[in-house]
């Protein structure tokens, strides 16, 4: 099976590390354009090296926090949005 997303556009919420981050640049190698949405800018810039394109958001605020205004300007043209975040208590 020949899967590809040439020409789609994607939004990746917890694309800053572990399985948000693999699942990110996956969809670019299948042609995908992606953009990788994470609070934690730094582990953004490594995700951004495999091609996807980094914005910081916080999904964890109340009313969609200032994901919804990334998301409501990208999705209308996107194709699909995969949410990864594990939003949950900061311990240590």
């Amino acid at each position: 099976m020949n899967i590809r997303f040439d020409n789609k556009r994607v939004i990746v919420t917890g694309a800053a590390k572990g399985f948000g981050r693999h699942i990110a640049a996956n969809f670019v190698a299948l042609g995908a354009t992606v953009w990788g949405a994470d609070i934690d800018e730094a582990e953004l810039a490594i995700t951004a090296k495999a091609g996807v394109t980094p914005k910081r958001c916080n999904v964890a605020k109340e009313n969609g926090g200032s994901c919804s205004a990334c998301s409501s300007a990208i999705a209308p043209h996107s194709a699909m949005m995969v949410q990864v975040t594990g939003v949950g208590p900061r311990t240590g």
